[in-house]
């Protein structure tokens, strides 16, 4: 059973992942005689101590960030309980200090910014924006 989607809310959680980026980076590398000989400046003649010996290169692709991001649909339900007077909660009151009263008074978009709040700490998000769907 499919419901109409009336809320989209996103939440930013903490943590993320690391990708490839999409840009390898070239590095180029070479050894000279002092390196392959573990030679110091007083065994090896200096010419032969700086002697390029092996070139090569090396392709590193660099780890980018990419936030974890949790994306919610809320049906129609959803969004009536919500913005209902009906939908009051004890935690209102213990974090807000939120009456009842006071609460069936709020504005419905003040009482569905109290549930989105609600829903990211319960998820363990830093952040959450949402859009309603007309």
């Amino acid at each position: 059973m499919f419901t109409e989607a009336k809320i989209l809310l996103r939440i930013n959680l903490q943590g993320g992942t690391l990708i490839r980026g999409s840009v390898p980076i070239k590095i180029n590398w070479f050894l000279t005689l002092r390196d392959v000989k573990f030679g110091k400046k007083g065994k090896l003649p200096k010419d032969a101590a700086q002697k390029v010996v092996r070139r090569g290169k090396t392709v590193h692709h660099p780890l980018v960030a990419k936030p974890a991001i949790l994306s919610i649909s809320l049906g129609n339900q959803a969004y009536q309980h919500m913005t209902s007077p009906e939908s009051y909660e004890m935690w209102m009151y213990t974090r807000y200090n939120l009456k009842k009263k006071a609460y069936a008074k709020l504005e419905p978009e003040k009482k569905l910014d109290l549930h989105m709040e609600r829903l990211c700490q319960h998820y363990g998000g830093i952040s959450y924006s949402y859009a309603i769907l007309e």
